[in-house]
């Protein structure tokens, strides 16, 4: 199989994409418990929604000023449309309406299973080799899902609220399955696109759907009303939408779709502290065991990669 074209490959071992991977980390891993503060205050879909809309707004001028060009070809706006509908409005709507019932720890946990997604749809794509180490790792990971969606024992009048968490649950999977789609779709036809170009046009087309979406459920479209709440919004704009999203976006044009994909291995460490700190949110001994076999198979299926085809 003839090899995908390898972008920007002598950055690969820099400093600068360590950095970036870092950051990235460290904000993405805090915004889980931002989005639970986000959602005491409003509706989930409609929070999504001005979070992307208020991204947009900052990135406008920065394209403006920095005189990047939109979208010019069919490629291209292909994947801002497949990005703003796959990544912006299914992946962040699952995760924020599943927040509602999940704890923003346990969504981390069971979101990390994107790396593994990530290394079967580049397999399938044709960007990376599937090892026999990645199938076992992902079976493993697999195996830690299914742990982490069993349901909790209780009476019949807890039925209703485990059956909300199951299906919770199963939205964040789908939602990890629309990002590791999006990763290694930007991967393969984002080479020749600028990040910031890339987010505005996706940003903007997902900020429509989310609110579409939220104005069809018949959500409030109210603001935040405290500081903490004004607070995770502006933090969830402009660090885990504005900043991050760049940083992750120039670092696939560096790194391979599965080693940034390592994220996922990082970020849920960092939100299960946050949420038992600031949440007081529970970790149960199933959590743990569950956690310990999804980032165990996260990381043997990354740590033996194939390579890039």
């Amino acid at each position: 199989m003839s090899s995908a074209p390898s972008i920007a490959a002598p950055a690969r071992a820099g400093w600068l994409p360590l950095g970036a991977f870092i950051l990235c980390t460290l904000i993405w891993g805090s915004t889980w418990i931002a989005i639970k503060f986000s959602n005491d205050a409003m509706p989930p879909l409609w929070a999504a929604g001005l979070r992307f809309g208020i991204a947009t707004l900052l990135l406008l001028p920065v394209q403006w000023a920095m005189r990047i060009p939109g979208p010019r070809t069919a490629t291209e706006w292909n994947l801002a449309l497949f990005v703003g509908v796959a990544l912006v409005w299914l992946d962040y709507g699952l995760i924020y309406w599943a927040e509602q019932y999940l704890e923003s720890g346990l969504t981390a946990v069971l979101f990390s299973v994107m790396t593994l997604l990530t290394a079967i749809v580049a397999a399938l794509a044709g960007l990376e080799r599937l090892t026999v180490a990645k199938l076992g790792g992902i079976v493993v990971g697999i195996v830690g899902v299914a742990i982490l969606m069993l349901p909790d024992s209780g009476g019949a009048a807890e039925e209703t609220d485990r059956l909300k968490k199951t299906l919770a649950a199963g939205g964040i999977v789908v939602a990890a399955l629309c990002s590791a789609m999006t990763t290694v779709g930007a991967k393969r036809y984002g080479k020749s696109m600028h990040p910031v170009a890339l987010n505005t046009s996706s940003f903007t087309i997902g900020t429509v759907c989310l609110l579409a979406t939220s104005a069809a459920r018949g959500e409030a479209m109210v603001l935040p009303s405290s500081p903490q709440a004004w607070g995770s919004l502006l933090y969830l704009s402009l660090g885990g939408s504005v900043a991050a999203f760049l940083l992750y976006f120039w670092l696939l044009k560096r790194w391979d779709a599965s080693r940034a994909g390592l994220l996922s291995l990082l970020t849920p460490v960092l939100a299960i502290f946050l949420g038992a700190a600031l949440r007081n949110e529970k970790v149960t001994p199933r959590m743990l065991a569950g956690s310990a076999l999804v980032l165990g198979g996260i990381f043997v299926a990354s740590r033996f990669r194939g390579g890039s085809k």
